[in-house]
């Protein structure tokens, strides 16, 4: 036998008897796996981790009886501030965006459709959330004003008086959102 051969013959029995690697179909099972949680499976299992408006199986459909309205919403996170306008939108809202406090105030001075203003206490740049609902209890008193944050002071919030409509805690989810929006919404009409 040739001394390669013999070599060879000592390699493959070792490695048949205790094989520290996966074999080759395990990796390829695994790897198909993988591939198919981007498609079919994914689509088929209900993630407990995801928020209970994404958890929604195909072909299911959602109440579409939001009353239609323009909401602005004012939050500094981008990720958030485009869940919120997203989910808003797909429930028949006209939904405005803004980074901070500045920037709601010049979109509500010169927009004259907003129904209500959707923001978070703590922003950076000179208006806040709450400095924010003042200002739209001064000059815009028709506008609903929801504010959501995870710690508000309650001097703060005793401090604003009446012009907010109400505080959502954080974390929320959309539909949580959804319903407050809409109990303003009705109030207001």
């Amino acid at each position: 036998m040739h001394r390669f051969a013999r070599k060879r013959q000592q390699f493959a029995s070792v490695v048949t008897k205790s094989a520290p690697f996966p074999a080759a179909g395990d990796r390829r099972r695994k790897a198909a796996r993988r591939l198919d949680m981007t498609g079919t499976f994914a689509q088929r299992k209900r993630y407990e981790s995801m928020p209970p408006f994404m958890q929604q199986q195909p072909g299911q459909t959602r109440d579409r009886t939001a009353a239609p309205g323009t909401i602005l919403v004012v939050e500094d996170e981008v990720l958030i501030r485009l869940m919120i306008t997203e989910y808003l939108r797909e429930f028949g809202y006209t939904v405005l965006e803004a980074r901070n406090g500045d920037e709601a105030a010049k979109l509500l001075d010169g927009e004259g459709s907003i129904d209500v203003v959707f923001s978070d206490v703590r922003m950076p740049g000179r208006i806040d959330g709450l400095a924010l609902a003042k200002w739209i209890a001064r000059n815009r008193p028709e506008i609903g004003v929801l504010l959501t944050s995870a710690y508000v002071a309650p001097a703060d919030l005793a401090d604003s008086g009446s012009a907010v409509s109400g505080l959502l805690r954080k974390p929320y989810t959309p539909g949580e959102v959804l319903s407050r929006i809409r109990d303003l919404t009705s109030a207001a009409a």
